[in-house]
């Protein structure tokens, strides 16, 4: 099964946030440059391939293992985190399930309906205005 993992960018981070790779990802409108992506596929080579395994954590950890860095620094949080989601999403069907079906089970948690959220004001570094704070 291949499975595709999406990771979000922000225009403006925290320095505690996990790093970006490539730095200022964000300028490829989202998508991580070729380079970027060669960098992490050359990483993580054999590292997922073949691996025998029905949950997400080990999975996390191993490249968590690999990454050696905190925040990410090596491999790229966004990179990371697209790859957990693409093996999230192929667990999901090898357990034959819907993605909220297999998550609520590992984490035993009840589905319920989920509650819009949205800014009513957006500012800071990102907005096309001077408002002093990021979002509201």
């Amino acid at each position: 099964t291949t499975s595709t993992g999406h990771a979000p960018a922000a225009a403006s981070t925290c320095p505690h946030e996990a790093a970006e790779l490539p730095p200022g990802a964000s300028a490829f409108r989202g998508r991580l440059a070729p380079h970027a992506l060669h960098l992490f596929d050359t990483a993580t080579s054999g590292l997922l391939t073949g691996r025998s395994s029905s949950a997400i954590r080990p999975i996390d950890a191993a490249l968590a293992e690999l990454d050696g860095t905190t925040g990410y620094r090596r491999l790229g949080g966004n990179s990371v985190v697209a790859t957990s989601i693409a093996a999230s999403r192929t667990l999901a069907h090898a357990a034959d399930l819907p993605l909220w079906q297999w998550i609520a089970e590992i984490t035993g948690s009840t589905p319920r309906m989920p509650v819009p959220h949205f800014n009513v004001l957006n500012g800071g570094a990102h907005a096309a205005n001077k408002l002093d704070f990021q979002e509201f």
